[in-house]
């Protein structure tokens, strides 16, 4: 895919012909042909690449580090203004001092000859690093939503628990005794203690899981709050 064909394909986008999304999708499918195929790559494309990858069409779906329409139309209309008029050119066959198509990219010749760009080593390793570090990134930020719904889950849990214990020791009825266990469950220990009497005499669960959900867990999240707080003191 030569000079003409970018500059077509960009053009398209920049006139309003193609919407940001299928822009988007076209330039990823052109760009991983040439890549694949080892044709000369203009430096500016291979910029654009790494601004079409960020794109996200959904409004919902951006972030800080996210591109959206118009970031992505300011580089397209960058990498155009970067690109030649006319392709350079080429010999149609190997010979010596001469290049073919899909062959490596030479550097300029001493008699000025154009330059042709091929594919970047250090840009591919850099894309592939990105991607291991936004794959890692989401797959932390994943067990942090799954954390934080078990720990939603133990509270709720806890809570009920306790009101049924609290109800069933004083006698209280259903609205007095949750009032009063929305204090007791959320104190620390205390929460934790009533609850697990709830749940194993009222609810009638094993004494493992009653102790597992109510003492176990708590205790492990107090241990390591602590401990990440030692860490951070010592700093």
């Amino acid at each position: 895919m030569g000079s003409s064909e970018w500059r077509a394909l960009l053009t398209a986008f920049l006139e309003g012909r193609l919407s940001a999304a299928t822009f988007a999708k076209r330039f990823s499918e052109a760009f991983d042909v040439v890549v694949k195929t080892r044709q000369p790559v203009p430096p500016r494309i291979q910029d654009l690449y790494f601004v079409v990858e960020a794109y996200a069409g959904d409004p919902m779906g951006r972030g800080h580090d996210v591109t959206d329409d118009q970031d992505l139309r300011a580089a397209a209309a960058a990498a155009l203004a970067a690109l030649p008029e006319a392709e350079p050119a080429y010999a149609d066959e190997a010979a010596p001092g001469g290049w073919a198509p899909g062959a490596e990219a030479p550097r300029p010749d001493a008699a000025g000859g154009p330059t042709i760009y091929g594919p970047d080593p250090r840009r591919e390793d850099m894309r592939k690093e990105v991607r291991r570090a936004a794959f890692t990134l989401g797959a932390f930020g994943a067990a942090g939503c799954l954390v934080i719904l078990a720990w939603l889950t133990v509270g709720i849990l806890q809570f009920f628990a306790a009101s049924a214990q609290i109800d069933a020791l004083l006698k209280l009825g259903p609205a007095p005794s949750a009032i009063l266990g929305l204090f007791v469950a959320f104190t620390p220990v205390l929460g934790s203690i009533v609850a697990f009497f709830g749940a194993k005499d009222v609810w009638q669960w094993p004494t493992w899981g009653a102790a597992l959900v109510f003492l176990v867990a708590p205790t492990l999240t107090l241990l390591g709050g602590a401990d990440r707080w030692r860490r951070w003191r010592g700093r």
